[in-house]
């Protein structure tokens, strides 16, 4: 038998890539929206890259908080906290309009967040409820006790519905779950506005449906129209044609019409006929004139023939 073949592959990844070296912007960098803190917001960013890499490129600047970063579940925008704000100035100043990585079609947007913004995305609640001072005096009077006693329980009514209306927002809201909720929101206002198209539209067809009723009610008002067979004669066969017969007036005119037609019509046929005969009595005088022509020369061969008949005889 023959020895087994061992194949060995071998890539080229490594768990400790160093990032690439972002692609500097063509044209100065602008100037930023929000005022200058130590939280930086960087959007545009197109996978694929590791944390550890896009980590990397934020600290060359300056020294990051620890726990305190940041990153959408799809990476395409981080929110991170430095110790300092020159150090995020110089972090947006070095990344702002860059390409980063270099498979990224996006530039990069960086700008200034807030802390609030940050927390809110990391599900943190920073919101404290309101603290009440409670003044005692020395050796309170009785009626001052009661007053007292019953303020407490009304701020203490008031501080556990306080604590009752936030407990829900301390609820730790989870990075996958955050994604629903907004899905959740979008799906609640598309279905609002899918409410008011359809009430516009009932609106629209109730309208639409008054003004033809208005339409058809003056439509009976009117007086109805006449029709065919009360304007014209019509033919018993099939199609129908309808007629309309003339008036004394018309007739006139149209005998008149007829008899000029006519009048005209005979004054060609004279003027044909006397030219067929002037031409007949031309060609007969031309046939006379002919047959007159064609009897001399008969005769004079004729009287050639004697005289020559007369001359042998001599």
């Amino acid at each position: 038998m023959s020895a087994p073949i061992i194949i060995r592959r071998v890539s080229n990844r490594t768990p400790g890539n160093p990032a690439d070296e972002p692609e500097s912007a063509r044209h100065s960098p602008s100037p930023a929206r929000n005022p200058m803190n130590k939280v930086i917001h960087v959007r545009g960013l197109v996978r694929p890259f590791t944390l550890g890499q896009l980590k990397e490129i934020l600290g060359r600047t300056g020294k990051l908080v620890e726990n305190e970063f940041w990153i959408d579940n799809i990476k395409s925008h981080c929110l991170v906290m430095y110790e300092t704000e020159e150090a995020a100035q110089k972090t947006r100043q070095a990344l702002h309009g860059t390409r980063w990585p270099h498979s990224n079609p996006k530039t990069l947007r960086v700008d200034y967040g807030s802390l609030d913004e940050l927390n809110h995305h990391r599900g943190i609640i920073t919101d404290k409820p309101p603290e009440i001072k409670r003044e005692i005096k020395q050796e309170p009077s009785r009626r001052e006790r009661k007053d007292s006693e019953r303020d407490r329980r009304t701020s203490d009514k008031g501080v556990r519905e306080v604590r009752r209306k936030e407990e829900p927002k301390k609820e730790h809201i989870r990075e996958w779950d955050r994604d629903k909720i907004r899905q959740k929101s979008r799906s609640r206002s598309r279905d609002r506005r899918r409410s008011r198209s359809v009430e516009r539209r009932r609106r629209e067809r109730s309208r639409e449906r008054k003004r033809k009723a208005e339409e058809k009610k003056v439509e009976e008002e009117e007086p109805p129209a006449k029709m065919l067979d009360d304007l014209f004669r019509k033919t018993k066969a099939v199609p129908c044609i309808y007629w309309l017969p003339l008036t004394e007036a018309q007739i006139t005119v149209k005998e008149a019409e007829k008899e000029k037609e006519r009048q005209k019509r005979q004054q060609l046929r004279d003027k044909r006929r006397k030219e067929m005969e002037e031409a007949e009595a031309a060609e007969r005088k031309q046939r006379e004139r002919q047959r007159e022509e064609r009897r001399k020369r008969e005769r004079d061969i004729r009287d050639s023939r004697r005289s020559r008949s007369r001359d042998r005889r001599r």
